[in-house]
């Protein structure tokens, strides 16, 4: 008997379905063209599409995410039997409402109120798979920085003298649920503080640098290498327990009906092939292995990016921390007017584990 969820909050729809009952009895790794939720739920089964099946991802050029473009280039996607095509999409507003009606299958985003609302708006959307995220190590992918002239001088000394300081980051007060004010947070929990005692102010990435020398904020959350040249152009340091950037989920890859419902087959299989590309990116320092920089050469980023941007942890599995979802919706819960959710919505509500740990389970059975 298959069940075949639709993980919509609104509503749980069950599909009975014998003929695909009997190809649960596969063993092994095989090709069906069966698109069940039983055939990939049953872990320990190894089950590709039995035709070269075409999806459509949205991408972001972080190296937080470089394991995909990985995926396409050693040949994954082509093992698992798909034809995968990236778009870069020019709205980030769009793209969880295309994937949601099923214009894409998936993209790589963060956690933010946008996913949050959507799922509690009843899309059928879900995180499966976390992406690379910031290593409990002195070399960081992201930095909370504060203008060096303000450390010089004295004027910040502590934690709690950021209050009323005006911190910048993408998104600003607009946004502010994302992973940015997400960090941000986490580093002002030390002076006990909290969001509503700082101001904030959206700031491009890019645009940090000059924000810092014309002060315009007195701090920043920023990636690399954008941390790593306001560090080396002496406008800004890190400041506060940066330890506290590490080991959170902030982002992943979301899929939707397409890959949840339709043909969880087809999920499975992509799930794998980008298990294969972690892999890779954990032997050693990715950054000094000539196939891997070929292939994110070949694929948006430059020499410079890769050199200079601080590895990456790509944890075995690709688990998404069911802790971080939880401390994220308790932060902006309390923030306030933020979220629709009254209460905070269940992890497996927002996620959909029995993909990913049917991945993990045939990962390196189906060669």
């Amino acid at each position: 008997m298959n069940l075949s969820l639709n993980l919509s909050r609104s509503r749980v729809g069950v599909l009975l379905s014998a003929s695909v009952a009997a190809g649960m009895l596969l063993a092994g790794c095989s090709s069906t063209e069966s698109a069940s939720s039983a055939a990939t739920e049953k872990v320990g089964e190894c089950v590709r599409p039995a035709e070269k099946t075409p999806l459509t991802l949205g991408v972001s050029t972080s190296l937080a995410y470089a394991h995909m473009y990985i995926a396409k280039e050693f040949g994954f996607f082509e093992e698992e039997n798909l034809d995968v095509e990236f778009t870069q999409l020019t709205n980030p507003s769009d793209t969880l409402p295309l994937i949601s009606q099923g214009e894409i299958d998936g993209a790589f985003g963060g956690m933010s109120a946008g996913f949050l609302n959507a799922v509690d708006r009843g899309l059928n959307i879900r995180m499966v798979q976390a992406r690379g995220d910031y290593p409990a190590e002195a070399e960081k992918g992201a930095a909370f920085l504060v203008r060096k002239d303000l450390l010089d001088d004295g004027t910040v000394k502590d934690v709690s003298d950021l209050e009323g300081r005006t911190i910048g980051f993408n998104g600003g007060e607009g946004d502010i649920a994302n992973a940015g004010g997400y960090f941000i947070s986490k580093i002002l929990e030390d002076g006990d503080l909290t969001l509503k005692d700082i101001k904030v102010s959206n700031v491009g990435f890019a645009d940090t640098e000059v924000a810092f020398k014309s002060k315009a904020i007195d701090a920043a959350f920023v990636p690399s290498p954008f941390n790593t040249m306001l560090q080396e152009n002496g406008l800004a340091e890190p400041f506060g327990d940066q330890e506290k950037l590490a080991e959170e989920t902030t982002g992943g890859l979301i899929l939707g009906p397409n890959l949840l419902e339709d043909n969880r087959v087809a999920g499975e299989a992509l799930l794998r092939a980008f298990l294969k590309a972690a892999d890779v990116m954990r032997e050693g320092d990715y950054r000094e292995n000539p196939d891997v920089v070929e292939a994110l050469l070949a694929n948006e980023y430059d020499e410079n990016t890769i050199a200079t941007t601080p590895l990456y942890a790509y944890e075995a599995g690709l688990p998404l921390n069911e802790e971080s979802f939880s401390r994220f919706q308790e932060t902006f819960t309390e923030y306030g007017d933020v979220l629709t959710a009254e209460e905070p919505i269940p992890f497996d509500e927002l996620t959909d584990e029995k993909l990913r740990e049917a991945a993990v389970a045939t990962h390196g059975k189906c060669d």
